[in-house]
C-alpha cells in the first residue's frame, strides 16, 4: 500500500513539473509574439479588417503576406487583416476587377484603343500596357472606399451601445 501512495505522489509531482514547464514555455512564446497579433480591442480589429480589405482590392500578388506586413507596421490586428484578404478569391476577382476598371475609366481618361480591345496578342498587349493606370486607379479607389466601410462597420458592430 505504501508503494502505491509513493507512486501516486511521484506521479502528481511529475504532473505539476510538467504543467510548470508548459506554463514557462507558454509564457516565453507569448512574450515573443508581437503585440499586434494579440491585440483584440475594437479599434485594432477594425483596423485589421480595413487593412485586409484595402490590400485585397489591389491587383497585386502575395496579398496575404502584404496585408500581414502592413497590419504589423500599423499595429493593428494581423490575423483579421490576413483573413479579410480572402475577400478576393477565384469567384469574386473578375467582378471586382471589372468594377475597378469601370471606376478607373470614369476617373482616368482612356484612349480609344482601350474601348475596342480585340482578343489577340496585340490587343492584350495594348490593354495591359495602356490599361494598367486605369485599372490601378479604379482598384485603389474601391480599396479606399471598401476599407472605410469595413472599418466603420466593425467599429459599429463592436460598439458597446450597439450590442445592448
Amino acid at each position: 500500500m505504501r508503494a502505491k501512495i509513493e507512486f501516486c505522489h511521484l506521479n502528481s509531482a511529475v504532473a505539476s513539473a510538467d504543467s510548470n514547464l508548459v506554463k514557462r514555455i507558454y509564457r516565453q512564446l507569448i512574450n515573443k509574439i508581437p503585440r499586434p497579433w494579440l491585440a483584440t480591442d475594437r479599434h485594432s480589429l477594425a483596423g485589421g479588417v480595413a487593412v485586409g480589405l484595402f490590400v485585397s482590392l489591389l491587383p497585386l500578388p502575395l496579398q496575404t503576406v502584404l496585408a500581414g506586413g502592413f497590419a504589423a507596421l500599423l499595429r493593428v490586428h494581423v490575423p483579421s487583416s490576413m483573413v479579410m484578404v480572402w475577400f478576393t478569391n477565384p469567384l469574386t476577382v473578375v467582378p471586382l476587377l471589372y468594377a475597378g476598371w469601370m471606376v478607373g475609366s470614369t476617373i482616368v481618361p482612356t484612349t480609344p484603343d482601350l474601348h475596342n480591345v480585340s482578343f489577340s496578342w496585340t490587343g492584350i498587349l495594348t490593354a495591359t500596357t495602356q490599361g494598367w493606370p486605369v485599372l490601378f486607379v479604379g482598384c485603389l479607389t474601391l480599396a479606399v472606399v471598401t476599407a472605410a466601410i469595413g472599418y466603420f462597420s466593425v467599429l459599429h458592430a463592436l460598439d458597446d451601445e450597439a450590442c445592448s
